[in-house]
C-alpha cells in the first residue's frame, strides 16, 4: 500500500526447439563438422528452478543455433564456478541441423555446501552465454522477489507454469508476491455457504480466478519459487461488520468518543474502495486477522504471508475506548502473532514479511519491527526518508545490524522502490501537432508541454491521431497528459493502424478537479514492431477532457542501472520485476505506466544472473569502513558517500574476502530514483587499496554485470608501502555503471593482538621516533590536524565483547578523539594530558564485535580537539 504523503500513489515459454537430454546426446561423438567459426550460437542458457538443494542435480539448458546452411556438429562445453573457482564442468556433443536451433541439456551436481551461488558458462564453436545457479536450501537468505498481479478467469495450468518460468528463467526469482488475489482486506477468501467461490472481485472490481491463483502458487512450487500472499495488516472494506462479522469496537479512530473511524480514501470517489482501519494491538482484530492468514494457507496453498501498512500517516489514532495507540510501535506483536500461528499450523509455511513503510534509519516503525518482529527478512517501500544512495545504505545497515541473526546470518533486505516514480519520461508526441478531427488546440490553461493542448473534444466522432516511429520491437505504454475537470472519468477507443486495441480510461480526480493541472495517468500498453504507427483516440461515449500529448513510457536505463548496482553494492535486493518481465513503475502493482527499451531488458538479465552468482560477496558481506583514506583511483574523484559526480568506494568484507563496490556516479548527482545521464566509461583507471600490515592477499579479481556476462577476471597485482601504509595495486581495466572488485586474502595478527600504529593506514599524520618508550618501529605523530586519523585491520577470534586499548603520548592539552569500528562510530574518548611527550598512557573503549575482521579507525573529527601521538592499539576480549 502506499506511503504517507503518497498513498494515493498505491494502489516463456520457448518453443521450436528440440530437446535433447544427456543421455541421447552420449552417443554423439562425431568430430566437429568444419564451419567457420561463429556458424553456431549458444543464444540462451537458462535453469529451470530458482534455487537447488544441496547435492541436487542441476540441469543447465544451452539454446544453440545454426545460422549455416550445413548441419553442425561438435562439443557443448559447461563451466561452473564459484567467485572464479572452478566448481565442475559437463563436456558433451550436440549436432543442430542447418538454419535450426536445438536446446542441449547439461545435467551438473551441486556442491553439498549450502547457500552458494555459481556461474555456468557454455560455449559452443567459440560462442558463450551464462546463467547462474543457487543452491540453498531456503529462499529467505538471498531472496530475489518479484510480483504476479493477473488471475483471469480461463488462465491455463500451462499458461500459469509459463508465467512463472519466465521469471525463473531470465531473473532467478525465488518468491513471487501475489498481488491483489484477494477478495476483501478483511476476508481474503470469498466463501459461498462455507463453500470457497470459483471467483470474485478484488477491492477495485477486478475478476479473479481462484484456480487462476492455485495454478500460479502449484507453478511456483514446482519451480523452486515460494508463493507470498499480499496482505493489510489491519484494514477491512466497507460494511466490513455485515459481511465479515468484524466489530468497530477493534477499530482505530481519529477521536477519543469513537465518532470517527480511520477511514483511508483511494481518492476514486468509490466508498466501496475506501479502508478502514483496524487497531493492531486489539486482539480481537489480531485474532480474526491472523486466522484469515492460516486460512488462506491451507485454502489456497500459499507459503506464508506478505503484511502491508500505510506508514506514517497523519493523525493521532486511539481505541474505542479513547485509549492512544502508538502506531510506530505496534506492529512487532501482531507479526509475532502471525508467525505463531502459522508455524504451529504449517511449519514449513510459515515464512513472514511486513513492509516498513517510508522505510530510513530511525523511520516509522524501524526500530520496532527489525528489532522485535519475527520476521523471515525484512521489506522495506522506500519513498521520501532515504531519497539519497547514501541515506539509503545508512538504513540498509542498521536495520540488517538491528535485526537478530537467522543461522548467524543477517536477514536480507527486500527494497521496494519504484525507479522514475513521478517523472514521464520517454519520446513525447504533442496533441496540438497531430491529426485531429472536430476538435481545437488552445492555450487557455497552464501547465501544458508545447505549444498549446487539444480541447473540444468530447463529441462523439471526435478523433487526435499520433503518427509515431518506434526503433524496436517491444511492449510500449502510451502514456496521454491530460486535463479532467469534468466531475467524471471519460473513456476513448484506442485503434493502432486502423485495429481496435480497446479502451483508454482518462480518471477523474477531486483534488485535481481543475483544467490547468495535467495528469498522465490514462495509459495503454500496446506491442509495437519497428517503424512507423499510427494511434488514434476516438471518442465513442461522449465525455470531455484537454489532451496535451502523447509520451511512450519508458524506464531510464541509466538510472535503473546505477540503482540497481548501488542496492546490491549496500546488500540489498529489489522487487521489480514481475510477470511478462514488466519492471514495476508504481506501487499499485498492476500500473504500467512504463516499458524497458530492449537494452535495458537484457541487463536485467545479466544482473540477475549477476547478483545470483556472486550472492555470497553482496548479501554475505558485511558493512566496512568506506573512508576515502582506503581506495584511490588515480586521476578519478571518488568518495565514500556516494557524493554526486564521484566515483562511489563501497566497502565490504566476508570471512574469506575483502570486496569494493565501485559505482560510477560521473554526470549524476546522489539522488537515485530520478532519471540519470549515461556513465562515462572509464578505462585502465590505477587502483590503490590500502590493506595494512597482516592482510595476505591471494589474488584480485573484477566482474561486473557490464563486461563479459559477469565473468570474473584475475587481475594482476602488487603489493607495496608509501607513506600511508601498505597497499595493493592493480589496475581497473574499465568501467562503465559498476564493477565488483574481490580479493580473496588470509590475515596473520600480530603477536600478543598489538596492532602498531606506525604500520597501520595513516591519513594526514607522520611516524615519528623522537620520544622514548614507544613499541615497534616509531609512533604516529603529528596527529592534530581535522581529518587525519589511523586506521586498523584488527581480527576478532569469535563474537563477543571486545577491549580496544589506545596507547598515546600527550604533552599538551586533553584531546578528543572519534572512535569508527566498520564505519559507525563507538564513542569519542579524551585522551587527557600526560605532561610531557616521552610518557605513554592508554584509553580503553569496550564494544561489540562479530568474529572476523574489522576496522577500527582513531579520527580527528571537526568536533574533536588538540594533538595526540598513538603508539599502538591492543584489542583482547572483556
Amino acid at each position: 500500500m502506499p506511503a504517507t504523503s503518497s498513498v494515493v500513489r498505491r494502489r516463456l515459454s520457448r518453443t521450436g526447439l528440440t530437446l535433447l537430454s544427456t543421455a541421447a546426446l552420449v552417443a554423439l561423438t562425431t568430430p566437429p563438422t568444419a564451419l567457420a567459426v561463429g556458424d553456431v550460437f549458444v543464444t540462451d542458457v537458462y535453469v529451470d528452478k530458482a534455487r537447488y538443494a544441496p547435492g541436487a542435480q542441476v540441469p543447465v539448458v544451452a539454446v544453440l543455433k545454426n545460422n549455416s546452411g550445413s548441419g553442425w556438429t561438435g562439443p557443448v562445453q559447461l563451466s561452473m564456478t564459484h567467485l572464479a573457482q572452478g566448481a565442475g564442468s559437463v563436456s558433451q556433443q550436440a549436432s543442430v541441423p542447418a538454419g535450426q536451433q536445438v536446446a542441449v541439456t547439461l545435467n551438473w551436481t551441486a556442491p553439498s555446501t549450502d547457500f552458494r551461488g555459481y556461474l555456468a558458462e557454455v560455449t559452443a564453436d567459440g560462442s558463450k552465454d551464462v546463467t547462474a545457479v543457487d543452491v540453498s536450501s531456503t529462499w529467505t537468505r538471498y531472496p530475489r522477489y518479484g510480483y504476479l498481479h493477473d488471475f483471469p478467469v480461463g488462465e491455463t495450468t500451462e499458461q500459469a507454469r509459463a508465467k512463472v518460468q519466465q521469471l525463473v528463467r531470465d531473473y532467478h526469482l525465488n518468491a513471487v508476491q501475489l498481488y491483489d488475489w484477494m477478495w476483501r482486506h478483511e476476508k481474503p477468501i470469498k466463501r459461498v455457504n462455507g463453500v470457497v467461490a470459483d471467483t470474485w472481485d478484488d477491492w477495485s472490481g477486478i475478476p479473479i480466478a481462484r484456480q487462476s491463483v492455485v495454478n500460479q502458487i502449484d507453478a511456483a512450487h514446482d519451480a523452486g519459487v515460494a508463493a507470498m500472499p499480499y496482505a493489510m495488516t489491519y484494514a477491512g472494506l466497507q460494511d466490513y461488520e455485515q459481511v465479515s462479522g468484524v466489530s468497530p469496537t477493534w477499530g482505530l479512530f481519529n477521536d477519543t468518543a469513537h465518532a470517527q473511524q480511520w477511514q483511508f480514501d483511494f481518492g476514486d470517489m468509490d466508498p466501496q474502495t475506501n479502508l478502514w482501519m483496524f487497531n493492531p494491538q486489539d486482539p480481537n482484530w489480531r485474532d480474526h486477522i491472523v486466522g484469515e492468514y492460516v486460512d488462506q494457507v491451507d485454502t489456497m496453498g500459499f507459503d506464508g504471508v506478505h503484511m502491508d501498512q500505510l506508514g506514517a500517516w497523519q493523525g493521532t489514532y486511539h481505541t474505542h475506548d479513547g485509549s492512544p495507540v502508538p502506531l510506530t510501535s505496534s506492529f512487532s506483536g501482531i507479526v509475532d502473532a502471525a508467525k505463531a500461528a502459522l508455524t504451529a499450523n504449517d511449519p514449513n509455511r510459515a515464512v513472514t514479511a511486513f513492509n516498513l513503510v517510508d522505510g530510513a534509519d530511525g523511520g516509522f516503525g524501524v526500530a520496532d519491527v527489525t528489532a522485535n518482529a519475527d520476521v523471515d527478512f525484512l521489506y522495506s517501500e522506500i519513498w521520501d526518508a532515504a531519497p539519497t544512495y547514501q541515506s539509503l545504505k545508512n538504513y540498509v545497515h542498521a536495520a540488517r545490524r538491528d535485526a537478530p541473526k537467522v543461522d548467524g546470518a543477517s536477514k536480507a533486505m527486500v527494497l521496494a522502490a519504484y525507479m522514475n516514480y513521478g517523472e514521464n519520461l520517454g519520446p513525447r508526441y504533442e496533441a496540438e501537432n497531430a491529426t485531429r478531427n472536430g476538435v481545437g488546440v488552445n492555450t487557455n490553461h497552464t501547465g501544458y508541454t508545447g505549444t498549446g493542448f487539444v480541447d473540444g473534444y468530447g463529441d462523439v466522432g471526435d478523433w487526435v491521431e499520433f503518427s509515431v516511429t518506434v526503433p524496436e520491437e517491444r511492449d510500449y505504454s502510451l502514456n496521454f497528459s491530460h486535463a479532467n475537470a469534468t466531475g467524471a472519468p471519460v473513456s476513448r477507443t484506442l485503434l493502432v493502424d486502423g485495429v481496435d486495441a480497446g479502451t483508454v480510461r482518462f480518471p477523474f480526480k477531486p483534488t485535481h478537479n481543475s483544467w490547468d493541472t495535467w495528469d498522465y495517468d490514462a495509459y495503454k500498453v500496446v506491442h509495437l514492431t519497428p517503424g512507423t504507427h499510427t494511434l488514434r483516440l476516438r471518442v465513442d461515449t461522449a465525455g470531455w477532457v484537454n489532451l496535451d500529448n502523447l509520451t511512450l513510457g519508458t524506464f531510464d536505463e541509466a538510472s535503473v542501472r546505477l540503482t540497481n548496482a548501488a542496492f546490491a553494492a549496500m546488500g540489498a535486493s529489489h522487487i521489480e520485476m514481475g510477470e511478462g518481465g514488466q519492471m514495476l513503475t508504481h506501487p499499485y502493482f498492476p500500473n504500467h505506466y512504463k516499458q524497458m527499451p530492449n537494452s535495458l531488458s537484457a541487463w536485467m538479465k545479466d544482473y540477475y544472473d549477476f547478483t545470483t552468482a556472486y550472492e555470497n560477496l553482496l548479501f554475505d558481506a558485511v558493512n566496512t569502513d568506506s573512508g576515502a583514506q582506503f581506495v584511490k583511483l588515480s586521476g578519478v574523484a571518488t568518495s565514500p558517500d556516494a557524493t554526486g559526480n564521484t566515483v562511489w568506494t563501497n566497502l565490504s568484507r566476508t570471512s574469506t574476502h575483502d570486496v569494493i563496490n565501485l559505482v560510477n556516479l560521473i554526470g549524476n548527482d546522489d539522488v537515485w530514483r530520478n532519471a540519470a545521464s549515461t556513465a562515462p566509461t572509464l578505462n585502465n583507471i590505477p587502483v590503490k587499496y590500502y590493506i595494512g600490515p597482516d592482510m595476505n592477499p591471494t589474488g584480485v579479481y573484477v566482474a561486473s554485470p557490464d563486461t563479459n556476462n559477469g565473468v570474473s577476471a584475475s587481475l594482476p597485482y602488487t603489493t607495496g608501502t608509501d607513506s600511508s601504509g601498505r597497499y595493493l595495486q592493480f589496475t581497473l581495466p574499465s568501467l562503465r555503471y559498476w564493477d565488483m572488485v574481490y580479493i580473496p586474502r588470509g590475515f596473520s595478527p600480530p603477536a600478543a593482538d598489538r596492532y602498531e600504529a606506525e604500520t597501520a593506514t595513516k591519513t594526514a599524520v607522520t611516524v615519528g621516533t623522537d620520544h622514548a618508550g614507544y613499541t615497534g618501529t616509531g609512533f604516529v605523530d603529528n596527529f592534530g590536524p581535522s581529518d587525519s586519523g589511523v586506521s586498523f585491520v584488527v581480527q576478532a577470534p569469535t563474537s563477543g565483547s571486545y577491549t580496544l586499548k589506545f596507547r598515546y603520548g600527550n604533552g599538551g592539552a586533553p584531546a578528543v578523539r572519534t572512535v569508527a569500528v566498520d564505519g559507525a562510530i563507538q564513542s569519542r574518548p579524551t585522551f587527557g594530558g600526560l605532561g610531557n611527550w616521552d610518557t605513554w598512557s592508554d584509553v580503553a573503549v569496550t564494544v561489540q564485535l562479530s568474529a572476523g575482521l574489522h576496522t577500527v579507525v582513531l579520527w580527528r573529527g571537526p568536533q574533536d580537539t588538540n594533538a595526540i601521538n598513538v603508539d599502538h592499539l591492543t584489542v583482547t576480549p572483556s
